[in-house]
């Protein structure tokens, strides 16, 4: 007898779909921005959002560099940006390989960069 698939099958299955269309989108492109729009609808479909940004933490662990971005209003006045201090315990205290922000009008933190 078979089982019916649970939601965590279906879910699995969803993101599984979302990575293999994801695959030829970036097979071949040397520069993620080329991409980072189409990169941004599939994330999204696994992932809810509004703005999505790639960074890269320097080695200092107390800016950012900015790569890519894509949706929100607002405009990054340059392309490396000084963390706040409650961010850069983040940096110092993690491997940060992400950093997801529910709400950036919400998080005092995160206030300046949604401005």
């Amino acid at each position: 007898m078979i089982s019916k698939p649970d939601s965590s099958d279906t879910e699995l299955l969803g993101r599984l779909l979302a990575l293999d269309e994801l695959l030829p989108t970036l097979a071949g492109v040397l520069d993620v921005r080329q991409v980072f729009e189409r990169l941004s609808t599939l994330a999204r479909r696994v992932i809810a959002h509004d703005m999505l940004l790639m960074t890269l933490l320097a080695d200092d662990r107390e800016h950012v560099t900015v790569h890519a971005i894509t949706g929100g209003e607002g405009t990054f006045p340059a392309t490396v940006i000084a963390l706040t201090e409650e961010q850069k315990v983040l940096a110092r205290s993690t491997s940060w390989e992400s950093h997801v922000v529910a709400d950036m009008q919400a998080e005092p933190s995160e206030r300046s960069a949604a401005a």
